[in-house]
């Protein structure tokens, strides 16, 4: 699913927030088997993610940039998330954006979907993605890793359930 949206357009550019670094290498030599060298992928933290994403804009083929927390800061990585997806949704640009949020706390996602809006998300290619703002080339697609150690079986039934979330499960991950 994430190889159509970021090989689907050319001047798509796609962010993955992650977490924390634990499934970093599974996803990157996931990456690699499945886009090649098509696609500039890039890996930051959030202290740099601005000038990453200012660089993406300048690029002419696609891009994923892959953001993975800092440790050392204090702000809960819901409000972290927010940040990043609505300063991606205000650009003014022609630019569309996916941003892809896998996290392992059902709880750090259901925040999420406080700013994410009202409306149900739309399907996309099996995935309940979320537009940002009703004028906006940013979707948000929310992921619950099923791998995660610290995912409950009964937290999988809620995320399932939940019209905002996805599963991420290995093979999802590695189509």
């Amino acid at each position: 699913p994430f190889a159509s949206d970021i090989l689907g357009n050319k001047k798509s550019h796609n962010i993955l927030l992650m977490g924390n670094e634990a499934s970093l290498d599974l996803i990157l030599s996931s990456l690699q088997q499945l886009l090649g060298d098509t696609t500039q992928v890039t890996v930051t933290d959030s202290i740099r993610v601005w000038t990453e994403i200012k660089q993406q804009q300048n690029m002419d083929q696609h891009s994923l940039l892959i953001v993975v927390p800092d440790t050392d800061t204090e702000e809960p990585q819901s409000d972290l998330i927010q940040r990043i997806i609505m300063s991606a949704a205000s650009e003014e640009d022609s630019v569309n954006r996916n941003i892809y949020v896998s996290h392992g706390s059902l709880d750090v996602l259901k925040k999420c979907k406080d700013f994410l809006g009202e409306d149900p998300p739309i399907l996309s290619n099996g995935l309940r993605k979320c537009i940002v703002a009703s004028d906006s080339k940013t979707s948000a697609t929310l992921f619950l890793p099923s791998w995660a150690e610290n995912v409950h079986p009964t937290q999988l039934n809620d995320a399932e359930m939940d019209p905002w979330l996805n599963i991420a499960s290995e093979e999802l991950l590695e189509e």
